[in-house]
């Protein structure tokens, strides 16, 4: 059996009638990511004492070992990653939809999407329905929304003052964000895993937005000289400068 990829151990928990709909003494935050589960009880831990072990992977080996994990203290509760660990093992899907194979702050490749509307390599799901006068529309898959927000925002920024200007911790919420697309990652997870650097910020962003592709466009000339730009592209290239944190702080140390 496979060894799990990332594990939260409860210090002194047991899980009694632990069920997926009654999740016994984990925290209320984390209930959400066990629907699924596998879980060992009365096991061993990073503290040297015993509780609750637990992974939202299903059938996987879930046991603490030292040599071949890493563990952080985050509170209550403690996490803890295999150190060979694939980006893959954590996606939503296999293979992770379209993007970018962006190189973040733990040396792997994640893939980001591309979530501007009218950029070049835009792939975000749709539907399609009909409005209030009876004609077809088409909207954003809710599961995305958020994405393309965030997208458009980052856009929006750049757009009117040529820079990227945003709290830093809400450039590091729009990256997690952008990260929870295709894998099953929330923000404390991505800092855990050390995947933030001012690098990646700016990486994350550029994929978001589509900017390789955008720049590509604006250096051909028959571009430049007055065909149209997508409505999501730059009105020139002078505005395109690469988004980074307002302040070093943005950037989450790796663990």
């Amino acid at each position: 059996m496979i060894p799990a990829t990332i594990l939260y151990y409860l210090p002194g928990k047991a899980a009694g009638g632990f069920t997926a709909a009654a999740l016994g003494s984990i925290p209320e935050r984390l209930r959400g990511r066990f629907a699924t589960h596998t879980r060992q009880d009365s096991s061993p831990g990073p503290d040297g004492g015993r509780g609750l072990l637990i992974t939202w992977q299903e059938n996987v080996l879930v046991s603490f070992d030292a040599k071949a994990q890493r563990w952080q203290r985050c509170g209550d509760h403690w996490r803890g990653v295999r150190n060979d660990y694939q980006a893959a093992e954590f996606a939503k899907d296999a293979p992770p939809s379209e993007g970018y194979p962006v190189r973040l702050g733990d040396g792997r490749a994640w893939v980001i999407p591309v979530a501007l509307a009218d950029a070049p390599n835009y792939a975000i799901p749709w539907r399609e329905g009909l409005d209030d006068e009876g004609r077809l529309v088409r909207a954003v898959d809710p599961a995305y929304a958020d994405v393309c927000r965030v997208a458009r925002g980052l856009w929006e920024r750049m757009e009117n003052t040529g820079r990227l200007q945003m709290d830093d911790d809400d450039l590091r919420r729009a990256c997690a964000t952008a990260i929870a697309v295709n894998y099953r990652l929330d923000l404390d997870d991505c800092l855990f895993l050390g995947l933030f650097s001012s690098e990646s910020y700016t990486s994350i962003a550029r994929a978001l937005l589509d900017m390789p592709a955008l720049e590509e466009m604006l250096s051909d000339p028959k571009v430049r000289a007055g065909l149209s730009v997508p409505s999501g592209g730059p009105a020139s290239s002078a505005t395109i400068v690469p988004p980074t944190p307002t302040s070093p702080s943005a950037a989450a140390k790796d663990s």
